[in-house]
């Protein structure tokens, strides 16, 4: 086992663990996911009544195994957009993945390979474009 920032890592893949407390960024604006230092946060967005949008940078092979954790907690949308050629779940390369009909949804989404994002867990209602 490796500990990276501060988190345990098995062959590159970030561990939910149920007996430590992740730490959370609340975030209020659109914002620019770090790949290095946002593995394994909780990012909590306060969407209220606005759209706000989350944006992924593009993933290499070396992400693989990479852990992202969201929650929004507005009734604004919550729009979380892929890097370029980058896809979630079955959505178009730079596509997208929503949550605009629940004041609270979470997603955990998991690097699988140096282009897709697979749904690793969910609360809510999301939607791929």
């Amino acid at each position: 086992m490796n500990i990276i920032n501060g988190k345990e890592m098995v062959d590159g893949a970030f561990l939910l663990n149920p007996n430590i407390q992740y730490e959370v960024s609340t975030l209020t604006d659109n914002y620019t996911v770090n790949k290095y230092e946002d593995i394994g946060k909780v990012m909590v967005m306060n969407a209220g009544a606005v759209n706000k949008t989350i944006t992924f940078p593009v993933f290499a092979a070396s992400d693989v195994g990479k852990l992202f954790m969201f929650a929004n907690t507005g009734t604004g949308r919550l729009t979380i957009q892929m890097g370029t050629g980058d896809s979630v779940a079955d959505s178009t390369a730079a596509g997208t993945i929503y949550s605009d009909t629940d004041s609270v949804a979470t997603l955990l989404l998991i690097v699988v390979n140096s282009n897709t994002l697979l749904i690793f867990g969910s609360t809510g209602t999301w939607t791929t474009t």
